[in-house]
């Protein structure tokens, strides 16, 4: 049996703080130059500026939640760079916490298995590329986090809390809008789900036009600015370089949660999987159309990999019948060993 959900917890914090300590504070530039920067900036007044806030194409929403711990932090005269560096670090971890709990509970909806719940949460948890990135301010951690709570918004199901989740994928970072396309598809089977999907998306669009049009003078400005710079000027090709289409497919090889299939048997109708799979498929297949690829960018879909692979499991494998003293004796015919049939007489 995988062992408490207690116990998943506190696996996954350990992991996730043993990457800090070894990755020595910083897996990417852009916690930095996308967040902490941005964020201190808003409450002291000055930062550097990255030429993403230069060109426009960044909004406010999750520099500016962070913003609003640091002013807390300030208020309380905790504002030093180690107590800086444990605040934003230790905000989005407990987000990356909430999210495997409900990563967790949709496997649960889908299953009825509750020992399959707690198994997929063992496998991220102890998956090394998604410790790295649980604790870290990025878009790509917070919006699988808002991609995860949106799964466990389907199975209740409740459909404006599901826009409302998907609207914030794709403001935490812009390509994950693929995800919330994904995620779309079960609340378009019904007019009335759809039409409150609708709302609830509609709400999370007007508050990023909002944000846009105090920070850039325009609603949805970032948008516009981010699909200029990587879609239609191909900048990112560009400066940063391309990589053939299957890249995402060695990532996959790579970093996936495969082998927790080795403790999976069986498998059930896709159905059951098909709420992370047509995010998971939808997003990997348009990403890998697209020149620039990055390793971190197929890093944010692996508890969706290990969700789906767990909602495809019909159980847990039974151990080998070798393993135990006990059957090794009954096959020697040992009389210790009473067969259930001399119990029933």
């Amino acid at each position: 049996m995988p062992p408490t959900r207690t116990a998943v917890y506190l696996l996954a914090l350990c992991a996730a703080a043993l990457s800090l300590a070894l990755l020595d504070g910083r897996l990417h530039h852009d916690e930095v130059h996308q967040y902490a920067e941005p964020a201190h900036r808003m409450v002291w007044g000055y930062g550097t500026v990255a030429h993403e806030w230069h060109r426009g194409m960044r909004n406010t929403l999750g520099p500016g939640a962070l913003a609003a711990l640091f002013a807390l932090a300030r208020a309380l005269r905790v504002d030093g760079p180690w107590a800086l560096f444990a605040v934003r670090h230790g905000a989005v971890t407990l987000l990356s916490l909430l999210a495997l709990r409900a990563a967790m509970d949709h496997v649960r909806a889908r299953t009825g298995r509750e020992d399959l719940a707690r198994y997929a949460g063992l496998c991220v948890a102890l998956s090394l590329p998604w410790a790295a990135l649980a604790s870290r301010p990025l878009g790509e951690t917070l919006s699988v986090c808002a991609a995860l709570f949106a799964l466990r918004a389907q199975d209740q199901p409740r459909w404006t809390l599901l826009g409302a989740l998907a609207g914030l994928t794709f403001a935490l970072r812009y390509p994950a809008g693929l995800l919330a396309a994904g995620l779309a598809l079960p609340a378009l089977a019904r007019p009335r789900s759809a039409a409150r999907f609708a709302l609830g998306l509609g709400l999370a669009l007007a508050a990023l036009a909002a944000l846009d049009l105090r920070a850039w003078g325009a609603p949805f400005a970032s948008v516009t600015g981010y699909l200029r710079f990587n879609l239609l000027h191909d900048r990112a090709r560009i400066e940063y370089g391309a990589r053939p289409w299957w890249f995402y497919l060695a990532c996959a090889a790579a970093f996936a949660p495969w082998p927790m299939a080795l403790g999976l048997k069986g498998m059930r109708l896709v159905r059951a999987a098909l709420p992370a799979l047509a995010p998971l498929g939808l997003y990997l297949a348009v990403m890998s159309l697209v020149a620039h690829k990055e390793p971190r960018f197929f890093l944010t879909v692996i508890p969706l990999v290990a969700v789906a692979l767990a909602c495809l499991s019909e159980g847990l494998a039974p151990r080998p019948l070798g393993g135990g003293p006990a059957r090794r004796a009954g096959r020697r015919g040992d009389p210790r060993v009473v067969a259930p049939r001399e119990l029933s007489g």
